[in-house]
């Protein structure tokens, strides 16, 4: 086995143990002796999975205190589709769901444009507040192209339903747009998040694609400001 398909073999493993919450944010990384004694490879090999870890954001070296799990993993990211329910149980919390209505409806010109379809088509409408540790954090209002994701019942709704789709339908989310703003809370979205009327939220509109680029979900998720954290990473191109 070449080094290059060693050191990925590391990479890929520290990746799963994140995945699943064996390592989580502010761990520390396991030393270099460790790394090698577990993997059987060179020194070398393992200082090359740790900068490619680094260099993806997986984690981060303090040359003072060591290197560490990264924070990031555990915060919203705008590059990268965690549905709710995975974002939760890698923070170590307890994710839940209040589904408040499940409706077919059909499409007005603004969701025709985005999701791509004509007026003739059937939506399923979503509303459900999303829960950690039984505190309201997200109250999200989406929309789902049927006859691509079939029908979605509360069961299926009071989970996640990227994995719902998923198993029954074979579809994926691949990529996403999103539009960020910012509105105050009111009428049913107040009382499900127990905030007060105005209270300011933070509103994403989010299209979700699968693999054949086409868009399947549009989802209005209200954030309370004073329980969700918002992380961008921005790379820099310089010329």
């Amino acid at each position: 086995m070449d080094k290059q398909s060693k050191y990925n073999i590391i990479v890929k493993a520290i990746i799963h143990d994140i995945d699943q919450g064996v390592l989580q944010a502010r761990d520390r990384l396991p030393s270099e002796k460790e790394l090698q004694e577990r993997f059987n490879v060179s020194r070398v090999t393992v200082r090359k999975a740790v900068d490619v870890l680094i260099e993806e954001g997986y984690v981060i070296r303090d040359y003072r205190k060591g290197t560490f799990i990264s924070e990031r993993i555990t915060y919203k990211k705008m590059n990268e589709i965690v549905s709710f329910t995975r974002s939760a149980l890698l923070r170590g919390d307890v994710p839940s769901t209040i589904v408040h209505s499940i409706t077919d409806v059909k499409p007005d010109p603004f969701l025709m444009k985005y999701l791509r379809i004509s007026a003739e088509e059937t939506l399923t409408r979503i509303c459900r507040t999303r829960l950690t540790n039984g505190f309201p954090l997200i109250y999200e209002e989406s929309y789902w192209v049927t006859a691509m994701t079939g029908v979605i019942g509360k069961t299926e709704a009071e989970g996640s339903l990227f994995q719902c789709i998923k198993r029954a339908r074979k579809i994926v989310p691949v990529y996403s747009l999103q539009e960020l703003d910012a509105v105050g809370a009111s009428g049913a979205i107040a009382q499900a998040l127990q905030v007060r009327d105005q209270f300011p939220l933070l509103r994403s509109l989010m299209v979700f694609y699968d693999a054949q680029d086409r868009p399947f979900e549009l989802a209005f998720n209200y954030y309370r400001t004073d329980r969700c954290k918002l992380s961008m990473v921005r790379t820099l191109n310089e010329d």
